[in-house]
């Protein structure tokens, strides 16, 4: 069994994965519903929507986070 920490690399990949997946999966979702089934099409786009714009705050956060972090080594 190879019990090791992950990398760096790996780290990153599994990141955007989960990243990149959720929101193919929904629009996927609607797709296969925007014809057979509207309302279910409509639910999913209103996820998506929530979605977005919750990994969009997350992601300004973390950015935000990372540069506050650089400036404050610079004026140390």
């Amino acid at each position: 069994m190879n019990d090791r920490p992950l990398s760096s690399g790996e780290q990153t990949a599994i990141i955007l994965a989960a990243f990149v997946v959720s929101p193919l999966l929904l629009l996927v979702l609607w797709f296969w519903w925007r014809d057979t089934s509207p309302q279910r099409a409509k639910g999913v786009a209103d996820i998506a929507k929530w979605f977005v714009l919750a990994w969009l705050i997350l992601f300004g956060l973390i950015l935000a986070s990372g540069l506050i972090a650089q400036f404050s080594r610079l004026w140390n």
